[in-house]
């Protein structure tokens, strides 16, 4: 754990975010400066991941890395129940996991949809954090 800690003080905000968008760089340098007791700015951020998204023009689908498994997983099970159930002569309905898979899935979409935030102003940390990395 000392040797992690110790790679990750070694690793300047510029090297970690080299080849990507200027918005982590601004993001990391955000959050490193909050301090303890502080509060992120959650809407700016997400705004920013936002507007960085439609730049890029990409696309929220509302699937999440930490979701993706879960998905797969109902999905195969669900064919592998409906193969079964032609093969006796019924059908198959989706499980009570893919339904709720997609079901949370379509109440992010409309979470989304009933609050739209408005678009933030630049992020500003209690000190004017400069977007280049100092070390």
């Amino acid at each position: 754990y000392d040797r992690i800690a110790e790679k990750k003080m070694q690793t300047s905000i510029a090297q970690l975010c080299a080849g990507y968008p200027q918005e982590f760089s601004n993001y990391l340098n955000y959050v490193r400066s909050l301090r303890f007791d502080d509060k992120p700015d959650y809407p700016v951020l997400r705004s920013r991941f936002r507007e960085l998204l439609a730049k890029e023009g990409g696309t929220n689908d509302f699937i999440f890395d930490w979701n993706i498994k879960r998905i797969q997983e109902c999905v195969h099970s669900d064919e592998a129940a409906r193969r079964d159930a032609r093969k006796n002569g019924a059908t198959a309905q989706p499980s009570e996991a893919a339904v709720t898979a997609g079901a949370d899935s379509e109440v992010l979409k409309e979470r989304n949809r009933e609050k739209p935030e408005p678009s933030a102003p630049p992020l500003k940390s209690k000190e004017s954090v400069e977007v280049n990395d100092v070390q």
